[in-house]
């Protein structure tokens, strides 16, 4: 199931495993996190009037809980689920799709996720401005990417705001 939607569905999982994967979810929330210095980037990408989209794989029941425990949908114009899409952000007709309901110019745009997949999906389609993250799981080392610019966490994305796009 890795690569499809399916992967990241809470109904599903649900449905194969006979759990309610959505309540599991919810009884170790207090185990999500927000990477240091996110909140700052947001803001300081607010200030120079920049959109900011939260562009997501997991089912909305996961999201909610993300947005419960961290607060950040209060720094992001719009939160969009590969689901309501209908396809994974690892694939290329996920672009085309996200163009209809958010319209972005590939050229003054900046991607930052932590999939390579997603990185090589986004790269493909166009996006010309893509940073890759490191070390998504602060439980675990940081991943070595040579392909993209890198930053470990997102204190040094602030770094980044002299990018023009």
């Amino acid at each position: 199931m890795a690569g499809s939607l399916s992967w990241y569905c809470v109904d599903y999982w649900s449905k194969t495993l006979l759990l309610d994967i959505a309540a599991l979810k919810a009884e170790i929330s207090h185990l999500i996190a927000i990477h240091p210095g996110i909140f700052e980037f947001l803001t300081k990408l607010n200030g120079i009037r920049k959109r900011r989209v939260l562009l997501s794989n997991a089912h909305r029941s996961s999201i909610s809980i993300k947005m419960e425990q961290t607060g950040l949908d209060g720094y992001v114009e719009r939160i969009i689920s590969a689901h309501d899409l209908g396809i994974p952000k690892e694939h290329g007709n996920f672009w085309d799709q996200l163009q209809t309901i958010e319209p972005f110019d590939p050229n003054h745009t900046v991607l930052i996720d932590d999939s390579l997949s997603v990185l090589h999906s986004a790269r493909s389609y166009g996006i010309r401005n893509i940073i890759a993250i490191t070390k998504p799981d602060s439980q675990k080392p940081a991943n070595l990417i040579a392909e993209f610019m890198a930053v470990t966490h997102c204190q040094e994305l602030l770094k980044t705001i002299n990018i023009k796009v």
